[in-house]
């Protein structure tokens, strides 16, 4: 990847996390960390964007912030709402294969 484009990358990440205030969100608590921050989507898109590349991904989240479906959360809260919306997935699926048709 070019120089440009990562700096670009690094420069729009850095504005959207100052707007949203460059401190954890929490997830269930009043966290409010300022160390280890992510990116996260408020209502889950996939997680197909975790595997492009840099710019991309960072386009994503522009667009996301700009619909306003962006958070930052901390590298653990990230996890305990990840592994939430999996176990809440899991048991969608579940209650759909017992579903009498």
């Amino acid at each position: 990847m070019a120089a440009r484009q990562m700096e670009w990358g690094r420069r729009k990440r850095a504005e959207i996390m100052a707007a949203l205030g460059n401190v954890c969100a929490g997830f269930g608590r009043k966290c409010r960390n300022t160390k280890h921050l992510e990116l996260d989507c408020i209502k889950p898109v996939g997680n197909m964007h975790a595997k492009w590349g840099y710019d991309t991904r960072v386009r994503f989240y522009i667009k996301q912030f700009k619909a306003g479906n962006l958070q930052i959360l901390c590298n653990k809260c990230h996890e305990r709402k990840s592994t939430k919306e999996q176990r809440d997935q899991g048991n969608m699926e579940l209650d759909l294969d017992n579903e009498p048709f």
